[in-house]
């Protein structure tokens, strides 16, 4: 959930129109956010392969999570040195993909906690 909070923050900043700060020191700063949220990512996948009943969260976040931040970092990466509207569509689409598989996590999280009998 902080990965997607991140980037709809990043995109959200990149897409104002009033910069209240310099872009170097903006892209710096959402660089610095999206490295720390990769290592977030990295921690809860950790945190989910030790118990058996969320070992199939993995594959969600692997596949669903992991996959659409990474490319949308690469892609956020790519587009500050090459802006153009192919980068900037692909950075939609991965923020998208994101969103889809937050929501998917989410499902089956609750699914998995009542299987497990335990309240959220």
């Amino acid at each position: 959930m902080h990965a997607s909070l991140t980037v709809a923050q990043v995109v959200q900043e990149s897409e104002a129109i009033f910069q209240s700060e310099p872009a170097g020191v903006r892209d710096a700063r959402h660089d610095a956010m999206l490295k720390e949220s990769s290592v977030g990512l990295n921690e809860a996948r950790v945190s989910l392969m030790l118990y058996s009943v969320t070992k199939g969260l993995v594959k969600i976040v692997d596949e669903d999570i992991l996959l659409p931040f990474t490319r949308y970092r690469s892609t956020y990466a790519f587009n500050r040195q090459h802006a153009d509207r192919e980068a900037h569509r692909e950075m939609e689409q991965e923020y998208k993909a994101l969103q889809e598989g937050i929501e998917k996590l989410r499902i089956e999280a609750v699914r998995v906690l009542d299987e497990m009998e335990r309240p959220i």
